[in-house]
Order: C-alpha cells, then sequence, then structure tokens
C-alpha cells in the first residue's frame, strides 16, 4: 500500500486513544488516520461491542467516509461483564475508594477489552477485539490519567507495577487496543 493510499477518520474525543492508535496503526500500514471530535452519545447496550457498532454507524451518518470507533471497557473476572460497558460511569460514581471496597474479599483479576468497528460504507461493521489481562492493585498509583482512570489500578500480567508507571512505549506495546488493530490490519491487508 502506498503512502495516503488509504484515509480513515478516527471518531473519539480522547485524544489519548487517538496517540494510541495512530502510534501503532503505523508501525504496521501506512495510512492517514484523521482524528474526529464528535461527541456520540453510547446506547445503554450489554456489550462494547454493540455500542462501538452503535457509534460507528452513528459517525458514518455525519462524515460518510471510512472510520474507525474504538470502545473499551474494563471487566472485574469476579463479577462477570462489570463494570464493562459502564466502566466509566461506574469510575466517575465511585471512585478508586469504591472499586477497592468492592474488591476487599475476592478474585482481583481483571482485563481490558476494546471493540474497534470498521466501516467504510455505513452498512457494512468489522469489529476487532482484542484483550489485556492483568489483576487489580491494592491501592492506586499516585499518577492518574483522567482518559484512562483505571490504569492506576490496572497491573498488567507478568508485571508488578500499575500500567500508568510504565513507559508510554510499554503500555502501546502490549495493550487491548494493539490486539484489536493488529486483527484489523491483517484482514485491511489480506482483503
Amino acid at each position: 500500500m502506498k503512502k495516503d493510499d488509504i484515509n480513515i477518520f478516527f471518531v473519539s474525543t480522547n485524544k489519548s486513544k487517538f496517540i494510541e492508535i495512530s502510534r501503532i496503526l503505523k508501525e504496521e500500514v501506512e495510512m492517514k488516520i484523521i482524528q474526529k471530535n464528535i461527541e456520540i452519545d453510547e446506547p445503554k447496550a450489554k456489550t462494547l461491542d454493540e455500542i462501538s457498532k452503535y457509534k460507528a454507524k452513528k459517525a458514518f451518518e455525519i462524515l460518510k467516509g471510512p472510520l474507525l470507533v474504538d470502545d473499551t471497557g474494563i471487566i472485574f473476572e469476579a463479577y462477570n461483564d462489570f463494570p464493562g460497558t459502564i466502566s466509566k460511569l461506574f469510575f466517575n460514581m465511585v471512585g478508586f475508594k469504591g472499586i477497592l471496597k468492592l474488591m476487599i474479599e475476592t478474585n482481583r483479576k481483571a482485563y481490558y477489552k476494546s471493540v474497534i468497528t470498521y466501516t467504510e460504507n455505513g452498512k457494512d461493521f468489522f469489529q476487532f477485539t482484542g484483550k489485556y489481562f492483568g489483576s487489580l492493585a491494592k491501592y492506586p498509583s499516585k499518577l492518574v490519567n483522567k482518559y484512562f482512570p483505571y490504569d492506576s489500578l490496572f497491573i498488567p500480567k507478568g508485571k508488578n507495577k500499575p500500567r500508568i508507571e510504565e513507559k508510554q512505549s510499554e503500555q502501546i506495546s502490549s495493550s487491548h487496543r494493539r490486539v484489536a488493530l493488529k486483527k484489523f490490519i491483517k484482514w485491511l491487508k489480506e482483503r
């Protein structure tokens, strides 16, 4: 693929998410990715897949061009798919204190799940999922990223410190988004 053969919008108001996604894509494929700062209300849905597809459909109605949308949540294994689709809302309601109280006497295993949805026509939607496993620390790091607050608690499998304390290159090298984007890139190159 030649440079600028592919132009894709990435729809998100989250600058940190755009930086991560554009870095991963640039490593793998030459394309121009353009952030579109469009706020799309999330539906009350049971799965991240449903939310990601809904947001892609709504974004396409506005942009009328090829686009990617990412919806991500954290899952506490002891609580099935919770908080999942309401990860941001849950954190805003209870903060670190509430999460730690919930996890006191239970399995602390958790994972991030990203669902990347791609469409170029607003009719066909292709979804790519990535998971990143770990556990929750007993105390949050003193470092906090307002866009990814769970990173202050999430310790990736095989590591001994919260994700937020890793260098950005370490965070990106094995993230849930990387897993989903690698699947997207493979699909894109093979079609």
